[in-house]
Protein backbone atom coordinates (compact mmCIF):
# COMPACT_ATOMS: atom_id res chain seq x y z
CA UNK A 1 0.00 0.00 0.00
CA UNK A 2 2.96 2.34 0.72
CA UNK A 3 3.94 1.77 -2.67
CA UNK A 4 0.80 2.46 -4.39
CA UNK A 5 0.73 6.06 -1.85
CA UNK A 6 4.09 6.48 -3.23
CA UNK A 7 3.00 5.94 -6.67
CA UNK A 8 0.08 8.02 -6.44
CA UNK A 9 1.91 10.75 -4.75
CA UNK A 10 4.12 10.92 -7.65
CA UNK A 11 1.45 10.71 -9.91
CA UNK A 12 0.42 13.66 -7.84
CA UNK A 13 3.56 15.76 -8.30
CA UNK A 14 3.94 15.13 -11.73
CA UNK A 15 0.05 16.24 -12.59
CA UNK A 16 0.96 19.45 -10.87
CA UNK A 17 4.04 19.82 -12.56
CA UNK A 18 2.64 19.76 -15.66
CA UNK A 19 -0.30 21.61 -14.41
CA UNK A 20 2.06 24.30 -13.77
CA UNK A 21 4.07 24.16 -17.16
CA UNK A 22 0.39 24.32 -18.46
CA UNK A 23 -0.64 27.47 -16.67
CA UNK A 24 3.28 28.90 -17.14
CA UNK A 25 2.48 28.19 -21.25
CA UNK A 26 -1.35 29.71 -20.95
CA UNK A 27 0.31 32.84 -19.41
CA UNK A 28 2.85 33.22 -21.91
CA UNK A 29 0.16 32.91 -25.06
CA UNK A 30 -2.16 35.42 -23.12
CA UNK A 31 1.04 37.61 -22.99
CA UNK A 32 1.33 36.88 -26.63
CA UNK A 33 -1.89 37.33 -27.30
CA UNK A 34 -1.80 40.89 -25.53
CA UNK A 35 1.86 41.69 -27.12
CA UNK A 36 -0.14 40.84 -30.78
CA UNK A 37 -2.81 43.30 -30.34
CA UNK A 38 -0.78 45.78 -29.48
CA UNK A 39 1.21 45.34 -32.13
CA UNK A 40 -1.66 44.90 -34.57
CA UNK A 41 -3.30 48.17 -33.23
CA UNK A 42 0.38 50.45 -33.82
CA UNK A 43 0.23 48.59 -36.95
CA UNK A 44 -3.06 50.18 -37.90
CA UNK A 45 -2.15 53.39 -36.60
CA UNK A 46 0.92 53.48 -38.79
CA UNK A 47 -1.38 52.66 -41.69
CA UNK A 48 -3.55 55.26 -41.12
CA UNK A 49 -0.66 57.53 -40.60
CA UNK A 50 0.52 56.70 -43.53
CA UNK A 51 -2.22 57.06 -45.73
CA UNK A 52 -2.80 60.62 -44.27
CA UNK A 53 0.72 61.52 -45.33
CA UNK A 54 0.13 60.24 -48.87
CA UNK A 55 -3.02 62.09 -48.98
CA UNK A 56 -1.39 65.52 -47.77
CA UNK A 57 1.75 64.44 -50.16
CA UNK A 58 -0.58 64.46 -53.12
CA UNK A 59 -2.29 67.40 -52.39
CA UNK A 60 0.76 69.50 -51.82
CA UNK A 61 2.33 68.26 -55.21
CA UNK A 62 -1.51 69.06 -56.76
CA UNK A 63 -1.24 72.56 -55.54
CA UNK A 64 -0.42 75.02 -58.27
CA UNK A 65 2.66 76.83 -56.66
CA UNK A 66 4.54 73.85 -55.88
CA UNK A 67 3.66 72.86 -59.47
CA UNK A 68 4.98 75.97 -60.71
CA UNK A 69 8.11 76.12 -58.35
CA UNK A 70 8.89 72.12 -60.29
CA UNK A 71 8.36 73.69 -63.51
CA UNK A 72 10.73 76.67 -62.58
CA UNK A 73 13.06 74.15 -60.94
CA UNK A 74 13.25 71.86 -64.39
CA UNK A 75 13.71 75.10 -66.77
CA UNK A 76 16.74 76.20 -64.31
CA UNK A 77 18.07 73.35 -64.58
CA UNK A 78 18.37 73.03 -68.15
CA UNK A 79 19.59 76.68 -67.95
CA UNK A 80 22.41 75.23 -65.95
CA UNK A 81 23.30 72.89 -68.41
CA UNK A 82 23.29 74.66 -71.07
CA UNK A 83 25.29 77.45 -69.19
CA UNK A 84 27.99 74.71 -68.00
CA UNK A 85 27.87 73.36 -71.78
CA UNK A 86 28.70 76.92 -73.10
CA UNK A 87 31.40 77.36 -70.20
CA UNK A 88 33.19 74.11 -71.18
CA UNK A 89 33.37 75.69 -75.10
CA UNK A 90 33.98 78.57 -73.97
CA UNK A 91 37.48 77.55 -71.87
CA UNK A 92 38.48 75.11 -75.03
CA UNK A 93 38.38 78.66 -76.96
CA UNK A 94 40.53 80.08 -74.00
CA UNK A 95 42.64 77.32 -74.51
CA UNK A 96 42.71 77.88 -77.55
CA UNK A 97 43.47 81.79 -77.52
CA UNK A 98 46.04 81.04 -75.36
CA UNK A 99 47.81 78.53 -77.67
CA UNK A 100 48.02 81.24 -80.67
CA UNK A 101 48.65 84.28 -78.09
CA UNK A 102 52.14 81.92 -77.48
CA UNK A 103 52.87 81.31 -81.31
CA UNK A 104 52.62 84.98 -81.89
CA UNK A 105 54.31 86.41 -78.76
CA UNK A 106 51.94 87.91 -76.57
CA UNK A 107 52.11 86.95 -73.20
CA UNK A 108 47.99 86.54 -72.49
CA UNK A 109 48.40 87.32 -68.70
CA UNK A 110 49.64 90.76 -69.25
CA UNK A 111 47.65 93.18 -67.95
CA UNK A 112 47.08 96.03 -70.95
CA UNK A 113 49.08 99.13 -70.15
CA UNK A 114 46.67 102.07 -69.05
CA UNK A 115 43.60 99.70 -69.50
CA UNK A 116 44.83 99.33 -73.19
CA UNK A 117 46.32 96.93 -75.18
CA UNK A 118 49.21 96.64 -76.69
CA UNK A 119 47.49 97.35 -80.39
CA UNK A 120 45.74 100.52 -79.04
CA UNK A 121 48.55 101.95 -77.39
CA UNK A 122 50.44 100.82 -81.51
CA UNK A 123 47.46 102.82 -83.23
CA UNK A 124 47.95 105.88 -80.55
CA UNK A 125 51.47 105.84 -81.09
CA UNK A 126 51.08 106.41 -84.87
CA UNK A 127 48.19 108.63 -83.94
CA UNK A 128 50.67 110.80 -82.66
CA UNK A 129 52.88 111.07 -84.55
CA UNK A 130 50.42 111.73 -87.88
CA UNK A 131 49.45 114.30 -85.50
CA UNK A 132 52.81 115.49 -85.07
CA UNK A 133 53.95 115.80 -88.87
CA UNK A 134 50.73 117.43 -89.84
CA UNK A 135 51.71 119.99 -87.07
CA UNK A 136 48.85 119.77 -84.33
CA UNK A 137 51.28 118.62 -81.47
CA UNK A 138 54.37 119.50 -80.46
CA UNK A 139 57.37 117.69 -82.04
CA UNK A 140 58.73 115.10 -79.40
CA UNK A 141 55.28 114.47 -78.43
CA UNK A 142 55.16 110.67 -80.20
CA UNK A 143 59.10 110.28 -79.03
CA UNK A 144 57.62 110.86 -75.60
CA UNK A 145 54.67 108.62 -75.46
CA UNK A 146 57.15 105.79 -77.35
CA UNK A 147 59.62 106.29 -74.38
CA UNK A 148 56.50 105.76 -71.82
CA UNK A 149 55.30 102.75 -73.65
CA UNK A 150 58.05 101.59 -74.91
CA UNK A 151 58.21 97.92 -73.78
CA UNK A 152 54.42 97.54 -74.97
CA UNK A 153 55.40 99.36 -78.29
CA UNK A 154 58.54 96.67 -78.57
CA UNK A 155 56.04 93.86 -77.70
CA UNK A 156 53.62 94.54 -80.19
CA UNK A 157 56.18 94.98 -82.97
CA UNK A 158 57.62 91.66 -81.93
CA UNK A 159 53.95 89.69 -81.83
CA UNK A 160 53.55 91.38 -85.61
CA UNK A 161 56.91 90.06 -86.58
CA UNK A 162 56.18 86.66 -85.57
CA UNK A 163 53.03 86.41 -87.15
CA UNK A 164 54.37 87.92 -90.35
CA UNK A 165 56.69 84.96 -89.82
CA UNK A 166 54.62 82.37 -89.02
CA UNK A 167 52.45 83.34 -92.15
CA UNK A 168 55.41 83.51 -94.12
CA UNK A 169 56.67 79.89 -93.27
CA UNK A 170 52.60 78.78 -93.90
CA UNK A 171 52.83 79.99 -97.30
CA UNK A 172 56.35 78.78 -98.42
CA UNK A 173 54.95 75.20 -96.87
CA UNK A 174 51.83 75.67 -99.48
CA UNK A 175 53.90 76.70 -102.21
CA UNK A 176 56.33 73.71 -101.85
Amino acid sequence: MSSKKTSQSEKEKKLEKLCGEIKSKWNEILRLQSHLANVEAESKQLREKTEALEKECREFNSRPDVIAAKSEVETRNGQIERLQGEITRFRKLESMLVAQCGQVGIDPDQEPVNGMSQETIFSKYQQLQNDERAGKLPVGSAHEFFRKNETELRAHADSVRKTEQSRDASSQTKNL
